[in-house]
């Protein structure tokens, strides 16, 4: 069992949600054998490293597009900016614990560093999704439409295996990631119905004014 965090408040979960929570949390985080073991590995493809593959991706579709980087950057950024103020703000209003400070008998298998903070929603599930979507529209409007139809089921599939992980590994109940998915589309719908309009107002300004 991992190293006990300080108490949260109590939980507000109606308690038939929390005895499935907990129910199938014991079942992932049991599962054993070499493919699941690759789980644990798996999980730290929404890391940080993640998100310096994607800056070179969408650099590449930038250039490869003949699109302006900043643009495309700025695109990236929005969505991973957003997704890490609705991650901090509702993590800190849920307040919710990680499985791995309040169950006994808990298997952690990553390193502390790599769950910090409340439990609920999965920031690595979030991020990894807002994000891939971001970047399959961006691939998909730089080459052709039929790009999105094989980049967005493999977003999905490696999401789902995200997901998965973080409970294998031991630091997220199953309706973690669930928040994390719903949260991680929502971003990405702000961010390309709301976000981006804005700023293709606020660089026309820009450029009207310089030129």
């Amino acid at each position: 069992m991992a190293e006990r965090a300080p108490e949260p408040r109590p939980s507000a979960i109606a308690p038939s949600v929390r005895a499935w929570d907990v129910k199938w949390f014991r079942r992932i985080n049991g599962w054993t054998g070499k493919a699941a073991g690759l789980l644990k590995h798996f999980t730290h493809v929404a890391s940080s490293w993640t998100w310096g593959a994607i800056v070179v991706a969408v650099y590449l579709v930038a250039w490869l597009g003949r699109a302006p980087f900043a643009w495309s950057f700025v695109k990236y950024a929005v969505a991973n900016v957003s997704s890490l103020l609705i991650v901090y703000t509702v993590k800190r209003k849920i307040n919710r614990t990680r499985p791995c400070y309040e169950l006994e008998n808990v298997t952690v298998r990553t390193a502390p560093m790599h769950f910090k903070g409340p439990s609920f929603p999965s920031g690595h599930v979030q991020f990894f999704l807002s994000n891939m979507l971001v970047l399959t529209t961006l691939v998909s409007g730089v080459t052709c439409e039929a790009v999105w139809y094989w980049m967005l089921p493999t977003t999905i599939a490696m999401t789902c295996l995200v997901a998965v992980s973080r409970v294998y590994v031991g630091v997220h109940y199953p309706t973690d990631v669930v928040g994390g998915l719903v949260s991680g589309v929502l971003i990405y719908a702000f961010t390309m119905l709301v976000s981006f309009p804005l700023w293709n107002v606020l660089f026309t300004w820009i450029d009207a004014l310089i030129h």
